[in-house]
C-alpha cells in the first residue's frame, strides 16, 4: 500500500534559453486556489468575455491558454511561480523569453491535467461553479440600496 509520506510529485526539466534548465510539477489545488484568489479580477473578466460572451460553455483550450496568455500574463507567470515551488518568482518569469514561457507554461498544463479531455473536464466544472457564483451574487448586488 503506497503510503502519501512516500509520494513524490512528478516533474519535468523544461530547457529555455541559453541552455538553462527549469524544474516544474503539476499544479495542486492550494496553488490553483491561491493563483485563482490573486488574480480573481483578471479571470472573471477571462470568463466573462470568452465563456459567457461567446456562448460557448466548453471553448477550445487553445483559445483559453491563447486569451491567458494574452490577456493574463501575471497568472501564467504565477502559475509557472509556483509549478516551480518558487511562488515570489513571479517577475523572473515575467521577464523570460515568450518561448520558455509557454514551453514552461505548457509542460504545467501537461502535469496539472493528464489530457485535454481531462483539462476540459476541470473548466467545465469550474464554469458551473463560476455560473452558480455570479447567479448568486448578481442578485444580491442589484438588491442593494444604490449610493
Amino acid at each position: 500500500m503506497g503510503k502519501l509520506s512516500t509520494f513524490t510529485p512528478v516533474t519535468e526539466e523544461v530547457e529555455v534559453s541559453g541552455g538553462q534548465t527549469i524544474t516544474v510539477r503539476g499544479l495542486s489545488v492550494t496553488d490553483l486556489g491561491r493563483i485563482i484568489h490573486t488574480h480573481a479580477d483578471t479571470l472573471d473578466s477571462l470568463y466573462q468575455e470568452h465563456i459567457v460572451g461567446s456562448g460557448d460553455d466548453t471553448p477550445e483550450v487553445d483559445t483559453l491558454v491563447k486569451a491567458l496568455m494574452t490577456e493574463a500574463p501575471t497568472a501564467v507567470a504565477a502559475m509557472i511561480a509556483a509549478a516551480n515551488d518558487e511562488p515570489e518568482a513571479i517577475g523572473v518569469v515575467m521577464a523570460m523569453p515568450g518561448m520558455d514561457q509557454i514551453k514552461l507554461l505548457i509542460a504545467v498544463a501537461q502535469l496539472t491535467f493528464h489530457s485535454e479531455q481531462e483539462l476540459k473536464k476541470v473548466a467545465e466544472s469550474l464554469i458551473r461553479g463560476m455560473t452558480a457564483v455570479t447567479n448568486v451574487v448578481t442578485p444580491a448586488d442589484q438588491a442593494l440600496p444604490k449610493a
